[in-house]
């Protein structure tokens, strides 16, 4: 279980002209909320400098010991010279100078924390108000914050409004954004990414369109505020997939189905008959299907092996909620995926961003494929070629040679292929099949690969796949890419 860790800062007494609403009860607030989702939280009120100070301190002392930290501050922030700060309740505002020195800098906060990037670090912000302060510094302040456009590794950012915006401090016992915030926070297995999604969404509705928050994230793996894990422990995996095999032998071949019908409908049958979400229906009968041919994968793998192949069978995530063909289905969130598993940023300047150009002709009835490439050279890759209605499957496997990979020649049992038009598929194979040479170029699981041919999968990590429309001809190929 990951330990958690927040400080919680609800600044509203300012003096007379600044003092704000909301702030104290938004502390409150989102100090319980927290509590409630496993975070152990130290909530602070109407903070001078010295006390700001001194609790940023410990708190970025702390973090060491916690795997996800999480700063929450409600109050006034103000925006100088493109950078931010926080406001305690005694800010000086007597020159710029001495506002800057005695405001917390969240672009040091950030530099400070930049040690932790193995970690979750979290940081949200209400603190975009109509700010009093422009009118007594002269110009030196600019209502709301700066973007952050080089947040460190594995933080996740989130204002209450947009960049240079300001917030409402709200009509509530809340302030706008806190108010929506506290609730979708609860709502089981959504990726904080989601979240935020969905608290933009009715900010915005709640605001007539006038407030929308902003979030800048780099984390590298997923995050919940509230995971829940399914106990379905009566439920017989094998029984599972001998249902789903059942009702794909009934469905295959109904000429009213489509493919996409075929492979789904016995998952959706499932779905309805064990009353579990489709993404365990999916792990329940993947790990039967891998056990019976002697292979083994986590959870989190093939929950996320699950999850793409179910996205490009058509099921569709639409405001939050997923349908297929129009029905609306619990898909479940799959699990998070062990960190080793999650795809891994190019090394700094080892980035290849792959490129192809096919070249096709036919010599003695035989047809030839050839593509350029920057791929690196004794790359393995497969060719393969293939009809529309695949009545005709063939392949041909070949390495990178000087910026080239050319295929042998096509034929149909040594007979010229028919007329028509075809799909060549290139591809390459996971890191560990191909050369040593190859594999520290492309780095750890391919990880120097980028691009649109590049495709991640958490068994075998990035591979390579382009595929290009080919017209046989009687005397010539054509290639539509």
């Amino acid at each position: 279980m990951e330990k958690r860790l927040a400080l919680v800062i609800g600044n509203s007494k300012y003096d007379g002209t600044t003092s704000l609403t909301n702030p104290f009860n938004d502390a409150t607030d989102m100090a319980l909320t927290l509590e409630n989702l496993g975070f152990e939280v130290n909530k602070q009120v109407d903070l001078n400098h010295t006390q700001m100070v001194t609790e940023f301190a410990k708190f970025k002392r702390d973090i060491y010991e916690y795997d996800v930290s999480l700063l929450y501050f409600a109050g006034h922030g103000l925006q100088i010279r493109g950078e931010n700060y926080l406001a305690p309740i005694d800010i000086d505002l007597s020159n710029e100078e001495r506002t800057i020195f005695s405001c917390i800098n969240i672009n040091n906060y950030l530099n400070e924390i930049s040690v932790y990037s193995d970690k979750t670090n979290i940081i949200i912000l209400d603190s975009c108000r109509t700010n009093p302060f422009a009118r007594k510094m002269r110009g030196a302040v600019v209502d709301g914050f700066s973007s952050f456009s080089n947040a460190p590794k594995g933080t996740f950012i989130s204002y209450s409004t947009s960049p240079d915006k300001t917030a409402s401090d709200g009509t509530n016992s809340n302030g706008l954004y806190t108010g929506v915030l506290k609730h979708y926070m609860k709502t089981p297995n959504i990726k904080i990414e989601d979240t935020f999604k969905m608290v933009r969404t009715k900010l915005a509705q709640l605001s007539g369109n006038e407030q929308i928050s902003w979030e800048h994230s780099s984390l590298v793996g997923d995050f919940y505020f509230n995971f829940v894990e399914h106990s379905n422990e009566s439920i017989d995996q094998t029984e599972v997939f001998e249902y789903i095999e059942t009702r794909s032998r009934f469905y295959l071949g109904q000429d009213n189905l489509d493919i996409y019908d075929q492979e789904c409908l016995p998952i959706l049958d499932a779905y309805k008959k064990y009353n579990v979400p489709i993404i365990e229906i999916m792990r329940f009968y993947s790990k039967e299907s891998y056990q019976r041919i002697g292979q083994k994968f986590s959870d989190s793998v093939i929950d996320e092996i699950n999850f793409n192949y179910l996205s490009s069978l058509g099921f569709e995530n639409k405001n939050y909620r997923w349908y297929y063909k129009n029905e609306y289905v619990v898909m479940g969130e799959p699990l998070p995926l062990d960190i080793e598993r999650v795809e891994k940023e190019p090394l700094e300047n080892n980035e290849i961003d792959v490129t192809f150009k096919f070249f096709g002709k036919k010599i003695n009835g035989k047809v030839f494929f050839e593509v350029e490439t920057n791929l690196p050279n004794k790359t393995i890759v497969m060719f393969t070629l293939s009809s529309k209605d695949n009545s005709y499957r063939a392949q041909s496997k070949n390495s990178v040679e000087n910026g080239f990979a050319k295929t042998g020649g096509f034929t149909s049992k040594n007979e010229e292929i028919e007329e028509g038009l075809y799909m060549l598929s290139l591809s390459s194979p996971i890191h560990s099949v191909q050369p040593e040479d190859v594999k520290k170029r492309l780095g750890e699981d391919n990880r120097n690969l980028i691009g649109k041919y590049v495709e991640h999968s958490p068994i075998g990590g990035k591979t390579v796949t382009c595929n290009i429309t080919v017209i046989a001809k009687k005397d010539e190929i054509l290639i539509y890419e």
